[in-house]
């Protein structure tokens, strides 16, 4: 980088009576408006780029940034999380879903109790009722009430509505088994509440929607 030295004014030769007097103060007041202006810290744009590891560019006094640089320690966790747009978006749909699913399940039960036979509600029909009531009182509800909350606006709903997308994930394949249309092929007689299978993998999906709750917690915090 040149030396600052006032406009209009090119440097003496050294050990001239005239690099002597050259406008000092001047100069010095050059010097410091430049580090106001461009602290050690701020890419000077006036410097010429150059070349990080592997020919990208990259402006002088900027470093590559890592893992435990303090931009990345003191970054604003509230961008990890989704915002509540999206949020109240996913839960809607999921909401949605488990109304229309449980009022067609619900005339199912009632038709074949007119009919005579056995009804119940299957064990894995509880994964879309518990779905749609974290959907509905986990991720919505605490975002109108506590709009302006951290953790009862942004994290809570954030891991209730991850928990209610396992849940509905796993509500398919227990449903399925629940039928005998997935791992129980090889099964005779009447269908039993549960089935082994559908058994298996409530127990799974509860397990999972629990872990992938308090990691979102812990990932959050």
């Amino acid at each position: 980088m040149t030396a600052c030295v006032p406009r209009g004014k090119r440097p003496a030769a050294r050990g001239s009576r005239e690099s002597s007097l050259l406008l000092v103060p001047s100069s010095i007041d050059r010097c410091a408006a430049r580090r106001r202006f461009y602290p050690p810290s701020t890419p000077d744009p006036t410097a010429r780029p150059t070349l990080r590891p592997g020919g990208r560019r990259q402006s002088p006094g900027t470093a590559l940034p890592g893992l435990l640089s303090p931009p990345y320690l003191l970054r604003d966790h509230r961008a990890d999380m989704p915002d509540p747009t999206t949020l109240a978006t996913v839960a809607s749909v999921i909401a949605a879903f488990g109304s229309v699913m449980l009022i067609f399940r619900i005339q199912r039960e009632i038709d074949m109790h007119a009919a005579g036979e056995v009804n119940w509600i299957p064990r894995s029909d509880w994964l879309l009722v518990a779905a749609t009531l974290t959907a509905l009182l986990i991720v919505l509800l605490p975002e109108v009430l506590f709009a302006d909350s951290r953790l009862f606006g942004r994290r809570i709903p954030t891991a209730g509505c991850a928990a209610a997308l396992v849940g509905i994930a796993g509500y398919i394949p227990a449903l399925l088994a629940h039928y005998r249309l997935l791992f129980g092929s090889g099964r005779t007689g009447p269908r039993l509440n549960p089935e082994p299978a559908e058994q298996k993998v409530f127990v799974l999906t509860w397990a999972a929607a629990f872990g992938v709750f308090f990691l979102s917690l812990v990932l959050t915090a």
